[in-house]
């Protein structure tokens, strides 16, 4: 009878033990589940990015699967089996064994997860919202104080900045140089010229790029400017920089343009008083996430450059680009004219643009080179072993036409990213890699400028991301247990 009531007593404490552990799934859940679903959701996400980067190249619809929900319960099951064998028999021994009544117990645990994953593809008016309305100036203005390079920022934002094109690339590389120099700060807000008569302070609501009624893909916010503000202090150099800049802006600036310290690059056209202004048409217009795909991948101007392994390989080497020489951390690469001329960057000698001038051209690629040899013989001289490339070509007293024209150049030349195309698998440390029409495409491990601006467009369509008000059906799926 001993044994029995020892017996039951180890029955009951094993199915407490073993029930009383469920006090502890719920925690245990957590720690073996979400970092597990995090990690795929950030990778599968960046996959996303990439392959649509790539789709986006070769004229191929992009296609968004947002992941709203993840539902994973868990169910735990205990047992417990037991038994009492020879009842009836005397405890004694017979030939050196023990006999009597013996017992046994068994528990068992069982543990499941059962994950209900909703998916939420872009389809309809949520796909509309999401890749081809702009993006709005407060988010602009956010992504620059969150630390973003204010280069690519603005460049892949926005198709143009200036009311003449030739000089989108004079005023982005301005801007560039002077906050490189600490010298700007980048704000959102409405612009007292850009006011209905009807206006209120905040102006009408949801006012888009050119000025009509437009629900905006991050907030409901008014504002429809972004303001360069040129902040005290600096040096010369630094306020030639400014005043060349403003100059690239006068007539579209409320006077006196003559000592201005900020200037307004509005999404909207001038309304309240055009008579003070020579051009009333906006000045900026910014992109949706469509927008800065094509922008980004696509001719006349592509952002991304698509490189063979050598060819990455000459670019990252040149000593403006070489991270072990260079003194900026550098949020682009720059190219030789000549790299248009190779392999899958060839459609970029084409000038889509038929009045451009060739002898603009040519005088601009001699102005750049013999300026790269100026740049290294004088920081050679000067002893500095870690070389700098400006982000504007500057001369004291350059003319207009050359300050437009060879930075309009120095634009062309500029790639946020180099995604290396091979006919061969990529490294083992490959930052991120995608198969397509017999080539592999990937970034490589250690690009930490190309890392840097992929993530700054998954930002961007992350920052856009507008789920539809009403799902479609049937959006769930489940995927088992175990």
């Amino acid at each position: 009878m001993l044994f029995l009531r020892t017996g039951k007593g180890l029955v009951v404490a094993a199915t407490l033990g073993v029930f009383g552990g469920c006090q502890a799934v719920g925690p245990i859940a957590i720690d073996a589940g979400r970092d597990r679903y995090n990690n795929i959701i950030q990778s599968t996400s960046k996959q996303q990015a990439f392959e649509n980067i790539i789709r986006v190249r070769y004229n191929e619809p992009t296609s968004f699967m947002d992941v709203t929900e993840v539902d994973a319960s868990q169910t735990v099951t205990g047992t417990l089996s037991g038994g009492v064998t020879n009842i009836g028999a005397k405890a004694g021994t017979s030939g050196g064994t023990l006999a009597g009544q013996v017992g046994s117990i068994t528990p068992g645990v069982a543990y499941s997860e059962n994950p209900l994953i909703r998916y939420v593809p872009l389809v309809g008016q949520g796909l509309v919202e999401q890749t081809v309305a702009p993006v709005n100036t407060d988010a602009l203005a956010s992504l620059y104080d969150s630390g973003w390079d204010v280069m690519p920022l603005l460049d892949l934002a926005t198709p143009y900045l200036t009311i003449d094109r030739d000089q989108v690339g004079a005023a982005l590389n301005l801007i560039a140089e002077i906050d490189y120099a600490g010298r700007l700060e980048l704000t959102s807000t409405k612009s007292d010229w850009t006011k209905k008569p009807n206006d209120s302070g905040g102006g009408s609501s949801g006012i888009g790029n050119a000025g009509q009624q437009k629900k905006t893909p991050t907030s409901s916010s008014t504002d429809d400017t972004l303001v360069i503000y040129f902040l005290p202090g600096g040096d010369k150099k630094d306020w030639e920089l400014w005043r060349r800049l403003v100059r690239l802006y006068q007539g579209t600036q409320p006077p006196p343009p003559a000592g201005a310290t900020s200037i307004e690059l509005r999404t909207a056209p001038v309304t309240k008083t055009p008579n003070r202004f020579k051009y009333t048409a906006p000045l900026m217009r910014t992109n949706s996430a469509l927008g800065i795909l094509k922008g980004a991948a696509q001719p006349p101007n592509p952002r991304i450059g698509f490189v063979s392994p050598s060819d990455y390989d000459r670019i990252t080497h040149y000593w403006w680009n070489d991270p072990h020489h260079r003194d900026r951390l550098l949020c682009v690469y720059t190219i030789k004219p000549e790299d248009f001329q190779r392999g899958d960057e060839a459609f970029d000698h084409t000038r889509l643009a038929a009045n451009q001038d060739q002898r603009d051209e040519r005088h601009a690629d001699r102005a750049l080179d013999q300026w790269l040899q100026e740049e290294y013989a004088e920081q050679q001289a000067s002893g500095n072993r870690r070389l700098s490339l400006p982000y504007v070509f500057w001369r004291p007293g350059i003319s207009d036409d050359d300050l437009a024209n060879v930075n309009y150049r120095l634009w062309e030349l500029r790639r946020y990213m180099l995604i290396i195309q091979s006919d061969t698998p990529p490294p083992t440390n490959a930052y991120i890699a995608y198969f397509d029409r017999g080539l592999w495409y990937y970034i490589d491990g250690d690009d930490m400028i190309s890392q840097k601006n992929f993530n700054l467009i998954s930002l961007f369509l992350t920052v856009m991301a507008i789920p539809p008000t009403n799902p479609p059906l049937s959006t769930s799926i489940s995927i088992g247990g175990g």
